[in-house]
């Protein structure tokens, strides 16, 4: 709550300024509305336990942060971007996987 998302926009800017180099951009959006969604099933498995450490307004809330989350994710507008960069010129790798792999 009261956080703040920067724009994809937002975040280049800011890295170009202080000349670091972009390597890589990846929108991570529909991978972690999976994430969120274990989540979720992990919350409710184990409700109970929830239910006796908090009050049920914590648990309303976490539902309802947790589901809109998700769908803001899945359908909404929400992103989450993975950006590879780095402080000098580098050689780029043709393909993504060499990047994860260490290159």
């Amino acid at each position: 709550p009261g956080g703040y998302l920067p724009s994809l926009e937002e975040l280049v800017k800011r890295i170009r300024k202080v000349k670091f180099y972009i390597i890589d951009i990846e929108n991570l959006r529909p991978h972690y509305a999976k994430t969120i969604h274990h989540w979720i099933e992990r919350f409710e498995k184990n409700i109970d336990k929830v239910q006796q450490l908090f009050d049920d307004k914590f648990v309303r809330m976490w539902r309802l942060y947790l589901n809109g989350a998700q769908a803001s994710f899945k359908w909404g507008n929400t992103q989450l971007y993975q950006i590879v960069f780095s402080k000098g010129q580098i050689d780029i790798p043709l393909y993504r996987g060499e990047i994860y792999n260490g290159f």
